[in-house]
């Protein structure tokens, strides 16, 4: 498994509101919408798109689950690991998901070894039409 690339994950409006509404409910007060706003816009800076690339395809069964960061002071059960895991276009060796909370200065543990995070970069095309969905 190689790592193609790291791209922050930019909400649409719509998912914007949509999460706020998931997270925090509907018909908050304006300083609770203020507040809900702040930590909306918090969760979706720490949201990442991570593009994958399966040298000899991807292995089958496949635990995506197998994949996080060991975060330190972070109780293995707790650590974060990917979400909306799909295939990229038509070839079964290209796969995206969705990492919250990623931690760019450390590498993703993966059962084939830990893998350096490149630096991020602008959202490919062929990534444009994946939407993210807020877990809840």
């Amino acid at each position: 498994m190689v790592i193609k690339g790291v791209h922050r994950y930019k909400p649409t409006e719509d998912e914007f509101r949509h999460t706020l509404e998931i997270q925090w409910g509907r018909d908050l007060s304006w300083w609770r919408q203020k507040l809900a706003g702040r930590k909306v816009r918090k969760h979706f800076n720490q949201l990442y798109l991570v593009e994958v690339f399966f040298e000899s395809g991807l292995p089958r069964p496949f635990d995506w689950g197998m994949i996080t960061q060991n975060v330190p002071n972070v109780h293995p059960s707790n650590r974060q690991v990917p979400w909306d895991e799909q295939q990229v276009g038509a070839d079964p060796k290209e796969w995206a998901f969705v990492f919250h909370c990623l931690d760019l200065s450390l590498p993703l543990s993966t059962p084939m070894g830990d893998l350096e995070l490149p630096n991020p970069s602008p959202m490919p095309n062929q990534l444009m039409r994946i939407r993210y969905e807020v877990p809840g």
